[in-house]
């Protein structure tokens, strides 16, 4: 039976090169399938393929004022020659975490205030869809999309649209992550994140609009066993898929360790590598890290003759609340992609205490390297870490047992060590790759163009 061949667009508020290129992996994971690839994002950028929508000119192409031009930016260059720019730089960066620190979570967390008004007109989107297409796909919805877009994106095009979302956006009346909160179990109300105590506040307002919208829409979600969960809990949709993250295996492959340790300029010396994402947001755990990293010095580190060291990418939350601990840190901030991918590379082991994530997809990534998880058992480990096999997960809040998985992949023979790479890897090849990530969504699609 010949294949079908179908005309996809997939609508994302952030360009295909975004998150390591996830949104150019699946174009071409797609196109290899067979099938046809447009991709509409929000602002236009230079070179882009004859394939790409843009709906607003690029953010950068707004002429400096002159006091910019000719003060501002020749200082930089003076600053930044007589090395005091990074300084200030620094100064501000720490003047910046003090204010989000004094933020409420409101401002960070309700991200879609008003579902009756999408941040950019469903008109533009509309106007820009100038073929038909046999299924919408969207990614990251934030500046850009809600569901009163995809009712105007549907009567437009009367395709299947799929919602395979990153975050927990679609199930809810306007937070993008929900924390303990569980109303939109019920329709939303009372409303935590405006410190609301009426049943009938904008979230509950927000929920039933988009419970309207996606009443008249051939739509389904898709996610992890995680996410899934918390979708059939809503009660918004009438169809739901299994699909995970996909990661490019050809971007996030295993290589030799010490080459990837050398290429970061970090000297090998046969120790054991701890990669850590440090973020100042409470629901990705440093906390739980750092305790779980003490309570390892304590107690496992004294009677182990390994060395212990630890790579460390993101803000600098973790240096500051380790900074009593005699531990050796290789900090490298913000990294690109190839960087990344070496750091996955270069690591024994990566960690994650996130306690209210989707994902994190660092955790399939890491994988895809071949490089064992140590994590709590949520998100998308539910389906991926296996103990034992890919890592070790532990129950949520269980910072003892994040502790424990570190102890016991630092204390696997170098044999059962390596068997246990190349299960994490073959375990992200079985969920994550492009191969199956593609036949998940062409199922879904399938599955929607039969209730037609």
């Amino acid at each position: 039976m010949q294949k079908k061949v179908y005309d996809i667009l997939i609508i994302s508020s952030m360009p295909p090169t975004h998150n390591a290129g996830i949104g150019n992996a699946h174009i071409k994971a797609l196109e290899a399938a067979g099938h046809h690839v447009d991709y509409m994002t929000t602002f236009d950028y230079p070179d882009k393929k004859e394939n790409i929508i843009t709906l607003l000119p690029e953010l950068s192409r707004s002429k400096p004022s002159k006091v910019r031009e000719y003060i501002i930016l020749p200082l930089r260059k003076v600053l930044s020659h007589i090395g005091l720019y990074t300084l200030i730089a620094r100064i501000k960066y720490c003047k910046e975490k003090r204010r989000r620190n004094r933020t409420s979570l409101k401002d960070q967390m309700f991200l879609y205030p008003d579902e009756s008004n999408p941040p950019i007109s469903p008109s533009i989107i509309v106007k820009n869809i100038k073929k038909e297409y046999d299924a919408v796909i969207t990614g990251f919805w934030q500046g850009l999309l809600n569901s009163t877009s995809l009712a105007a994106i549907y009567e437009r095009l009367h395709c299947p649209i799929l919602i395979p979302s990153p975050d927990m956006a679609p199930i809810t009346g306007g937070c993008y992550y929900f924390g303990k909160c569980r109303n939109f179990q019920n329709g939303c109300g009372n409303c935590p994140m405006l410190e609301s105590s009426e049943s009938c506040d904008q979230s509950r307002k927000n929920f039933e609009l988009k419970k309207q919208n996606y009443s008249k829409i051939n739509c389904a979600f898709l996610g992890n066993t995680w996410m899934r969960k918390y979708a059939e809990e809503s009660r918004l949709f009438s169809n739901i898929f299994h699909l995970e993250v996909m990661i490019d295996p050809n971007v996030f492959s295993p290589s030799d360790m010490d080459v990837a340790r050398a290429e970061l300029g970090i000297e090998n010396n046969d120790q054991f590598l701890i990669l850590i994402a440090s973020s100042f947001q409470p629901r990705k755990g440093i906390k739980d890290i750092v305790y779980a990293i003490e309570r390892l010095i304590t107690d496992t580190l004294p009677d182990n003759n390994k060395t212990v060291e630890f790579i460390v990418i993101g803000d600098d939350s973790f240096t500051s609340l380790t900074k009593g601990l005699k531990i050796r840190t290789h900090y490298l901030g913000t990294v690109n992609t190839s960087q990344l991918v070496n750091c996955y590379r270069a690591a024994n082991l990566f960690i994650s205490a996130s306690n209210d994530d989707a994902g994190p997809s660092m955790i399939n990534q890491s994988l895809m390297c071949g490089t064992p998880v140590v994590c709590y058992d949520n998100g998308t480990a539910i389906d991926v870490i296996v103990n034992n096999v890919s890592g070790h997960k532990s129950a949520p809040g269980d910072k003892d047992g994040l502790a424990q998985g570190i102890a016991e992949i630092l204390s696997l023979p170098r044999e059962k060590y390596n068997e246990m790479r190349q299960a994490s890897h073959d375990m992200a090849m079985r969920h994550n790759s492009p191969e199956v990530c593609v036949m998940n969504r062409i199922a879904a699609i399938e599955a929607l163009k039969n209730l037609e």
